[in-house]
């Protein structure tokens, strides 16, 4: 009983991880960002194939390079490249959005992006901090930045039932959780001031 209890206690925490997975929160991020903003269709076509490229492409060169083993970069020594490598990419992407739209909220979602990457890069190069944390908070942040309404601070009940899933995956410690999970909130508190 045991045994099928761990069995089925793994099958939940992956269901969890998969559907906040880095990548995707990353992503969804900067869609939203983007598709709420007031810039021509155009430019929101080319700025959501920008924010696709970004973490896809040097995700798939370095795999297929064998600078990387898994989707989730598990191993801390594989991460300083890819997470700089996608820093830069966003601080040149917010650089751009800034320039041509000077600040607004899609600006201010790209410096959140930005910034979150960047902590993220810094910090694994030392020790290893949880991505699937930072970014699941920089998503709710946002969202709750760009829609403000008060109920959508609910979407942070998610957040200890990732933490969890992270932990009984053996992907990260409790403290791994909670540095991405603090780090990417204060983060967003400073960049988009209070969310609702």
């Amino acid at each position: 009983m045991v045994k099928l209890y761990s069995i089925s206690k793994k099958k939940y925490a992956l269901i969890i991880s998969s559907a906040l997975n880095g990548f995707l929160t990353m992503m969804v991020t900067a869609f939203l960002g983007i598709f709420t903003s007031d810039i021509l269709v155009k430019e929101k076509l080319f700025f959501a194939l920008v924010y696709l490229v970004i973490p896809v492409v040097p995700y798939l060169v370095l795999r297929k390079l064998r600078f990387i083993d898994d989707i989730d970069i598990t191993k801390r020594k594989q991460r300083p490249l890819f997470f700089t490598i996608v820093y830069i990419l966003y601080g040149i992407a917010y650089w751009i959005v800034l320039k041509k739209y000077g600040v607004c909220e899609f600006s201010n979602v790209a410096l959140c992006l930005f910034v979150a990457q960047f902590v993220l890069s810094v910090v694994n190069y030392f020790w290893k901090m949880s991505g699937h944390m930072t970014f699941a908070v920089v998503m709710f942040s946002t969202i709750c930045y760009l829609f403000r309404n008060k109920l959508l601070l609910l979407l942070f009940l998610f957040v200890p039932l990732l933490a969890w899933s992270r932990v009984i995956l053996r992907k990260h410690t409790v403290a791994q959780v909670v540095l991405g999970t603090i780090t990417s909130l204060i983060e967003c508190i400073l960049i988009y001031g209070s969310f609702c």
